[in-house]
């Protein structure tokens, strides 16, 4: 039985998602989900005033279309949902965000299964990043780098910039843009994503060098965020350089950024100039160990095999025998292939570490115990995770996964009602989080609570973009409230009409 739900692994696929990538409109920021719970989609807007965007769609149509199409990626794409790695991001993401100037729409992450090297982003905030980008950057400061860039792609508007110096036929090709998205997320298919092709293809060649021209501006702006966010500026154009080189000798599809980010080597010598004049001296590389963690994390998933995940970091403790990065992601190996025994001896040393005896810094000592907490809740030794996570959380109050994993214990002690209310907390921040809807609805079935597993379950379909299925869940609800439950029987109403809403606003812009 997988308490834990491991939710990402190897996989030979590739899922080209690059052509939705960069003339949509380039971007790579993360999911800092607004705080408002429901499906309040129609009453948000952006404080962005006067584009030419805005006279066919408004900021808030597109953050509506963004959010309807993340549902329908959830549908249709291997989504990554591990609270620890996405916390790391997100962390990243709002260090280089406080460092950054422009205004930007409020955002969501979508985490791709898939060892490709990619970012992307659409209209109205929903941006990505594949498993592969943390799989090939080598320090913090370079994948701080992508997402800068990213974020600078963003704040400019570079799409909409786009349009203003073309055609006025061409405005047709964002319209057509916008029609693809709400296509893909009114329907079940993939025909969405294949309109969304079409609709590229033809443009591509045309855009191509207003593109070259966005990329500068985005490494300038890009390198300020960063060097503001105190990393190394230089990392941009090395991770780049680096980019373009392994493109060259590989003949691999592996690269899917440089579809989408045409570098070239006087770009690469333009942006390395800016960095120089940012950084007068050599600033001194600080490895994250957040970071390591996290890589190991997700080497531990992409090796071939979980044997030879196995084999990889044994060799690698063997050379290094006090080497904690090594020996956290031998013990990620063992999990995947199972052996949860040896994973708790290679993270606690056979029982002769504890965060005391190896003076752990904060960070090591937080990520030690989570994979020791996640050992003990596949193991269903709910007591002893739950002991750690009391231990944890004495240290590190706000901790999401230790959190999470405060519930999974609770469900695992059949303490239903504790694990429900903590899922409800977590969800008040990520209201379509479906990780957290995926562990409600089990609590709330132990609790036999029909209303509440209904409306769960209509969540967890609005959150797929299954609208019709939603709507269904969301009635059945109303037939078993008591009938003096008049307030609830109003809020259920109003999710029902909310979802009408936004079923006539998408058809609207399909049609």
């Amino acid at each position: 039985m997988a308490i834990v739900q491991y939710q990402f692994k190897n996989s030979s696929k590739k899922f080209k998602l690059t052509s939705i990538s960069l003339t949509v409109m380039a971007g790579l920021l993360l999911g800092l989900v607004l705080p408002q719970a429901g499906h309040s989609d129609t009453a948000e807007s952006l404080p962005l005033m006067g584009d030419p965007v805005s006279a066919i769609i408004s900021p808030a149509d597109e953050i509506i279309l963004g959010r309807a199409y993340l549902r329908a990626l959830r549908s249709q794409m291997p989504i990554i949902l591990d609270p620890a790695l996405n916390n790391y991001v997100e962390q990243l993401i709002t260090r280089i965000i406080a460092a950054s100037e422009g205004e930007l729409p409020p955002v969501q992450l979508a985490m791709i299964n898939s060892s490709a090297i990619n970012a992307f982003a659409v209209p109205g905030g929903i941006l990505g990043i594949n498993a592969g980008l943390l799989l090939y950057t080598t320090t913090e400061a370079e994948l701080a780098a992508v997402l800068a860039h990213e974020l600078a792609h963003l704040s400019q508007r570079h799409y909409a910039r786009g349009i203003e110096h073309r055609e006025k036929t061409k405005w047709a090709t964002y319209a057509g843009l916008l029609a693809s998205v709400a296509l893909l997320a009114t329907t079940d298919s993939s025909t969405g994503i294949a309109s969304i092709l079409a609709t590229q293809a033809a443009t591509i060649d045309a855009n191509l060098q207003f593109s070259r021209q966005n990329e500068r501006e985005a490494d300038r702006v890009g390198m300020e965020s960063l060097y503001n966010a105190q990393f190394d500026p230089r990392a941009m154009p090395a991770f780049f350089s680096r980019l373009l080189a392994s493109k060259q000798f590989s003949g691999t599809n592996e690269y899917e950024f440089l579809n989408t980010h045409p570098v070239t080597q006087s770009r690469i010598s333009d942006s390395q100039a800016r960095a120089d004049q940012l950084t007068t001296q050599i600033m001194p590389l600080q490895q994250s160990t957040l970071f390591q963690f996290m890589q190991a994390r997700i080497k531990a998933a992409y090796a071939s095999t979980p044997q030879e995940a196995i084999s990889q970091y044994r060799t690698k403790l063997k050379n290094k025998k006090h080497n904690l990065i090594n020996r956290y992601g031998l013990a990620r190996a063992y999990i995947r292939n199972q052996q949860f025994e040896k994973a708790l001896d290679t993270i606690l040393n056979q029982g002769k570490y504890t965060a005391d005896s190896l003076q752990l810094d904060a960070q090591t000592e937080l990520q030690f115990g989570l994979v020791e907490i996640e050992i003990y809740l596949e193991q269903e030794e709910f007591t002893a995770a739950k002991t750690v996570i009391e231990r944890l959380q004495d240290k590190y109050p706000s901790s999401e996964p230790l959190e999470y994993y405060r519930a999974k214990s609770h469900l695992g002690l059949q303490q239903d009602q504790h694990a429900a209310d903590i899922l409800n907390d977590l969800l008040r921040n990520d209201p379509e989080n479906l990780l957290y809807l995926r562990n409600l609805l089990t609590a709330e079935r132990n609790l036999y609570d029909q209303t509440k597993t209904l409306l769960t379950q209509a969540r967890i379909s609005f959150a797929h973009g299954q609208y019709s299925q939603a709507k269904q869940h969301y009635r059945q609800a109303l037939d078993s409230v008591s009938a003096n439950n008049l307030s609830l029987q109003a809020k259920i109403k109003q999710e029902i009409i909310d979802i009408n809403t936004l079923e006539r606003r998408l058809q609207k812009f399909s049609g």
